[in-house]
């Protein structure tokens, strides 16, 4: 990852693990105030980091709904028209800091990690994933991703 990838993901991830149940855009702290939490919720909020210009996380995992999907679609719609649906349900970001690492036991079992398959070890690694599908928040590269928070 390049550094400043790295500290936009370890941001977004240190803000999924301390997200209020409440976001009260009108509390918002000023730059100076701001901690990688804070600027974490803020990315987690921000529809313009999508390639629609119309999508946050927050869309698809709502504060108000623990962290999971809005309304009652079995997956939710992105792309860059929002006319594409998603891979699978909404998984509640609720817990995440229990998630155990990606491990296989002795009987072949999978567990942990991030991802639907656990192919993410880290929160941190996670996070490009959505950002970059084209079915979610479209993003072309990484190196575009960056240039929008810029």
């Amino acid at each position: 990852m390049t550094k400043s990838w790295s500290h936009l993901a370890a941001a977004f991830a240190v803000s999924l693990l301390t997200l209020a149940a409440c976001h009260n855009p009108a509390e918002t702290p000023s730059a100076s105030d701001l901690s990688a939490a804070d600027i974490g919720e803020l990315i987690f909020h921000d529809v313009s980091l999508s390639a629609s210009d119309k999508q946050s996380c927050a869309s698809c995992h709502s504060p108000e709904h623990a962290h999971a999907q809005p309304n009652a679609l079995s997956v939710q719609m992105g792309g860059v028209l929002l006319d594409q649906p998603g891979t699978r349900a909404v998984p509640s970001l609720r817990y995440l800091n229990k998630t155990p690492p990606f491990s296989v036991n002795e009987e072949g079992t999978p567990s942990g990690g991030f991802n639907h398959d656990g192919s993410a070890e880290t929160l941190s690694a996670q996070v490009e994933r959505p950002l970059l599908a084209a079915n979610e928040m479209a993003n072309v590269t990484r190196a575009h991703m960056i240039e929008k928070i810029r």
